[in-house]
Order: structure tokens, then sequence, then C-alpha cells
């Protein structure tokens, strides 16, 4: 199913914490783009949502 959610809030923490300290040494705030994207990697691949309902009406075009 996934991580537990207390062990996955402590790798996201870890992973905040340890770029700012990145950014805050090497100057540059590019590394949260880095971190943004293992931060990505933990939750899994992301799930695609079905709609909820489907429309079969032609669109109504109106006079403006």
């Amino acid at each position: 199913m996934g991580a537990e959610p207390e062990m996955l809030a402590l790798q996201l923490a870890l992973l905040m914490d340890g770029a700012i300290v990145a950014a805050m040494i090497i100057r540059d705030p590019g590394v949260a783009d880095t971190a943004g994207l293992a931060a990505g990697s933990l939750f899994g691949p992301p799930k695609l949502k079905r709609p909820k309902r489907v429309c079969n009406a032609p669109p109504q075009h109106a006079a403006v």
C-alpha cells in the first residue's frame, strides 16, 4: 500500500531540512526543485482518476 504515514512524514522532513541546508551552503535555491523530484519518488507513481460523470450531450453555444 505504501509507506506508513509517520515514516513518510519523517522522510519528507529530512528531505526538506537537507534541501534548506544545501541551498544555504551552495547558495543555489534550485536544490528545491531537485528535492521536489526526490519527494515525488517517495509517493510512488501517481494514480489517475476517472471522471465521476461523463456527459454525452453536445456542447451548447450561447449567443452573446
